[in-house]
């Protein structure tokens, strides 16, 4: 069994604790065939459930492996918010999704687009996600006019 394997074992596990241990190991060895899991549970709804450490891993480890899906998922997360009223934990994951948005070198027209609709006012859209919208906007353009 390789490692990727073992990673998915204890990434299932019930104890976020180990599963976040084991996510912070895998970030530090070069796995293959880890993807599909990553898309899987980033895509699930209870990827809202996990702890915000955990949260935080998985899509690293998704950025390590596929940027460009990672870049998909993340825009997906942003455009993501609750209809009804602002959900915490949603609006802890979109900040998370604008961060590291943030910090790509280059980012697609709908990435862009999607931070610039996380940076406009509308009420589910909290002050602190269209300040770090506004701020990752700022980034991004100053990395553009340095390229």
């Amino acid at each position: 069994q390789g490692a990727a394997s073992v990673l998915l074992d204890f990434a299932r596990h019930n104890n976020p604790k180990t599963r976040i241990r084991m996510l912070q190991a895998a970030l530090q060895y070069p796995l293959r065939d880890v993807t599909p899991f990553l898309v899987q549970r980033i895509s699930s709804e209870a990827f809202l459930q996990l702890p915000y450490m955990e949260q935080r891993l998985l899509l690293l480890l998704l950025l390590k492996y596929d940027a460009e899906r990672a870049q998909v998922l993340l825009c997906e997360i942003l455009n993501s918010y609750s209809r009804v009223r602002i959900d915490k934990k949603r609006e802890t994951t979109r900040l998370i999704a604008i961060e590291m948005l943030s910090q790509l070198p280059q980012v697609h027209p709908d990435t862009r687009n999607a931070i610039e609709h996380a940076a406009s006012r509308w009420w589910w859209n909290s002050k602190e996600l269209r300040s770090a919208a506004n701020e990752a906007l700022r980034r991004l353009q100053s990395t553009e006019a340095v390229s």
